[in-house]
C-alpha cells in the first residue's frame, strides 16, 4: 500500500492534489495561529489576479518556498502561511524597481501580485 505523501509526490500536474494545493493558496482560511491566510487576503487582490501570479515565473518561485516548507515537515496551511509571511517581509529593492517597475519598498508578494494585475489590465 502506498502512503498518502507518496501519492501526492506522484500526482500528475492538474491532478486533484495539485488542484487542492492551488485552492489552499487562494483561500482565506484560518492559519494554525488563528489569523487569516491566503494570498488574496494578504494582498487585497482578486482571485483571478492571484491565479495569474501563481501561474507566472514569480508565482512558481513562491510555490517553491511552499514546497520547501512541506519538505521541512510542515503541513500545507502552515507552509503556505510561512511563505506568505516571508514574501510579505521581503521588500522590493531598487534593482527590481529598475528592471520591472515595481515600486521599491513594497512587500515582494504585494509587488509581484500587483504586477500581474497591471499586466492583466494592460492586456484588456
Amino acid at each position: 500500500m502506498r502512503s498518502r505523501s507518496r501519492e501526492t509526490e506522484d500526482a500528475e500536474p492538474g491532478s486533484h492534489s495539485d488542484c487542492e494545493a492551488s485552492k489552499a493558496l487562494l483561500r482565506n482560511t484560518p492559519s494554525p495561529s488563528g489569523e487569516g491566510a491566503g494570498i488574496t487576503k494578504s494582498t487585497g487582490r482578486c482571485d483571478q489576479t492571484v491565479r495569474d501570479f501563481l501561474n507566472s515565473r514569480y508565482g512558481r518561485h513562491f510555490a517553491d518556498e511552499v514546497a520547501i516548507g512541506l519538505c521541512g515537515g510542515r503541513d500545507l496551511p502552515r507552509a503556505i502561511d510561512e511563505a506568505i509571511e516571508r514574501w510579505m517581509d521581503r521588500r522590493i529593492d531598487a534593482a527590481i524597481e529598475r528592471e520591472l517597475g515595481i515600486p521599491e519598498g513594497l512587500p515582494y508578494l504585494t509587488g509581484f501580485v500587483c504586477m500581474q494585475e497591471a499586466l492583466l489590465e494592460g492586456a484588456a
